[in-house]
């Protein structure tokens, strides 16, 4: 039950524009607060959507 010890837990997604992690080139951001567990699949799906879409643009 980690939501117990955590229960103030939020996950920052930030994406950027480039290579390098640079607060200029940052184009979106969200703060994820939910239960711990749809933190992580939330966020995973923001990492999958992310790649997905770099993805198509690069190709």
């Amino acid at each position: 039950m980690p939501h117990c010890w955590l229960c103030n837990a939020a996950i920052l997604a930030v994406t950027h524009d480039g290579l390098v992690n640079d607060p200029n080139d940052q184009v979106d951001a969200q703060v994820i607060r939910l239960p711990l567990d749809r933190q992580i699949l939330v966020g995973h799906s923001i990492v999958v959507d992310l790649a997905l879409t770099r993805t198509r643009t690069w190709s």
